[in-house]
């Protein structure tokens, strides 16, 4: 996955940045890029879908703290050390996504595309029009369904 990002290449995200202001603002936002509290649930959430195998890898859950207090900051202090790259998600929000989790594995639709699905998680990079592309798709069938 690093490669993908490293890659310099117009990507989905790119293009929505370019619509909702311009080039020079997209050119900029992609730089200077911090997800949200709300994007790191959604990146827990598509985690336990599509990567539960590297969940913890991937994900870790802050510890329930008083962050006012001078033991609550050091414990939070110690948890950060150990996360490295991780997304890091707060304790409700992992219950949010746990209930996510389930309401999504209860869809009668889900579940068929999941059965009907053959390749998940994978990278591509193309040329279109002149121009280097690259997308990540989540998920995608041998008829040319692609899932996001």
């Amino acid at each position: 996955m690093k490669e993908y990002f490293e890659k310099d290449a117009v990507s989905a995200t790119l293009l929505k940045a370019v619509i909702k202001q311009s080039p020079v603002h997209a050119e900029e936002r992609m730089k200077s890029f911090v997800p949200t509290a709300n994007m790191k649930l959604g990146t827990a959430f598509h985690a336990s879908i599509l990567e539960s195998e590297q969940f913890d890898e991937l994900i870790a859950v802050s510890p329930m703290v008083d962050r006012r207090t001078k033991a609550g900051k050091e414990l939070y202090s110690e948890f950060l050390e150990t996360v490295g790259d991780k997304t890091v998600i707060t304790f409700d929000q992992a219950d949010v996504m746990l209930e996510m989790h389930k309401s999504y594995l209860a869809h009668p639709e889900v579940k068929r595309l999941l059965l009907q699905c053959s390749a998940f998680e994978f990278q591509s990079f193309f040329e279109f029009s002149g121009m280097e592309c690259k997308a990540m798709i989540d998920m995608c069938d041998n008829e040319g369904t692609i899932v996001d």
